[in-house]
């Protein structure tokens, strides 16, 4: 299983009922000092509206890989009042406004401290009852959802502070078995020489199938070697190449022919003369 780095997205919106959040947007940069200026507020007792962040940049996952789970990163405080704030909603999403699948907060999100820290959700398996795909993670419509409550009472005056939300998505890739490229070869016995095989999909190694004739080998980078001793014929050689995909096969055709030997012209005798 990989894991990609944290993602920040390029764009936030906020939506939902509930108190709304000052400079929404800026939770698509992850202040290296945050203070309250960089930060959305929400406040008064109450259930803020989401924050839907957007626009992540996951081109570094291969299409085809299966999505085994997602982990979301707030960084957040609760900056006055007496009483704490809650990350309580963190949801994946398909489409705007519509929440995907179960709740990722599970437990934890509890903003008390009078510093940023960061709380995580989810986790290398998680993926709130979605089967998701590449497509769905790369398209424009995929988003976080982040929502707080406030722990208070009527009346007080309790304000919480989001600083980023950012999202890595762990995930497994297969690549498709090789495909090998046919190859031929001639050569004259007695002199060796090679020849280059290649095969799509990167493989990590190479063999050489079936019964190779004398003097055939192939090299880790799927580069075939024949020797002098290599016999005459035209020689059908089965090349194997092999990833995580499994194997995909190929045949070099490796024509070996005589050596050209020296013929004495018609009519031509050898002998010697005697002089009576």
């Amino acid at each position: 299983m990989a894991v990609t780095a944290w993602k920040l997205g390029t764009n936030a919106t906020e939506d939902g009922v509930g108190t709304s959040w000052s400079n929404a947007s800026r939770v698509t940069v992850r202040s290296a000092n945050p203070e309250l200026t960089d930060s959305a507020t929400c406040h008064n007792f109450s259930t803020s509206k989401y924050i839907a962040v957007g626009g992540f940049d996951f081109s570094d996952v291969p299409d085809g890989s299966t999505i085994d789970g997602f982990e979301i990163r707030v960084r957040g405080y609760k900056y006055t009042g007496s009483f704490d704030a809650t990350i309580n909603r963190v949801y994946l999403r398909q489409e705007a406004g519509v929440n995907a699948g179960s709740n990722l907060r599970v437990s934890g999100g509890l903003l008390s401290g009078v510093a940023f820290s960061d709380h995580v959700f989810g986790g290398a398996t998680t993926t709130g009852g979605i089967t998701w795909s590449t497509a769905a993670i790369k398209s424009a419509s995929f988003a976080v959802a982040v929502g707080l409550i406030e722990n208070a009472q009527e009346g007080d005056t309790a304000y919480a502070a989001i600083d980023s939300i950012e999202l890595r998505v762990y995930y497994t890739y297969t690549p498709p078995a090789p495909t090998v490229t046919n190859n031929s070869a001639s050569a004259t016995f007695g002199v060796g020489g090679t020849v280059q095989m290649s095969a799509s999909e990167s493989p990590t190694t190479w063999s050489l199938t079936g019964s190779p004739p004398t003097g055939v080998s192939i090299n880790s980078s799927g580069l075939v070697t024949w020797t002098g001793a290599t016999p005459v014929g035209v020689h059908s050689i089965g090349v194997r190449a092999t990833n995580a995909g499994g194997n995909g096969d190929g045949t070099l055709t490796l024509t070996i022919t005589a050596a050209a030997t020296s013929r004495r012209k018609p009519g031509t005798s050898f002998g010697m003369g005697i002089g009576l």
